[in-house]
């Protein structure tokens, strides 16, 4: 019986995304929303750190799914927000945002070591606060798309942009 079948996905479908709730990185897990991790995942139950690469994946599925809890796209934006790339202005001595997106964020460990964005990690970025609900004229998702055009031709194809040709499969999705 196809029905009987259908029920039976479906309720792993819903336990799957029960888990992923229950998993983000927030209070339930004694994180604050100050924390740089807050409003993010990481593998199986490391709450103690988020990454956007982990996380994108998540809301893909929950913006599948249809998962309608504001509080929790909330806390989504605000960690996608917080993994803005950043590069060093030598002129003006300071971290300034390069419009991209990075794998964790930035944080002074993060700036340890160099800073700056990279081609899946933008795209993630992008498509991650947009299935958030944040519309596509955001002037986050605008400085995004704008880093993927200033990036030379050559690592649009073949390379992963700002990251070689590590990832390059990850980098076309």
């Amino acid at each position: 019986n196809s029905s009987a079948a259908s029920d039976v996905y479906k309720r792993q479908i819903d336990d799957a995304i029960d888990w992923l709730v229950a998993t983000q990185n927030d209070e339930t897990w004694g994180i604050s929303p100050d924390d740089a991790w807050y409003g993010g995942w990481r593998y199986g139950y490391d709450h103690q750190t988020s990454d956007l690469s982990v996380s994108q994946w998540v809301i893909l599925a929950l913006a599948s799914y249809g998962y309608d809890d504001p509080q929790l796209w909330d806390k989504v934006r605000l960690f996608v927000r917080r993994c803005k790339g950043y590069f060093w202005n030598e002129t003006s001595q300071q971290w300034e945002p390069d419009g991209g997106f990075t794998y964790t964020p930035t944080t002074e460990d993060w700036r340890d070591f160099g800073g700056g964005s990279y081609g899946s990690m933008t795209a993630a970025g992008i498509w991650g606060l947009y299935l958030s609900g944040v519309p596509p004229d955001d002037p986050n998702i605008t400085a995004a798309l704008d880093w993927i055009g200033s990036q030379p031709p050559e690592e649009l194809v073949g390379n992963n942009p700002r990251f070689g040709g590590a990832f390059q499969y990850y980098w076309y999705l």
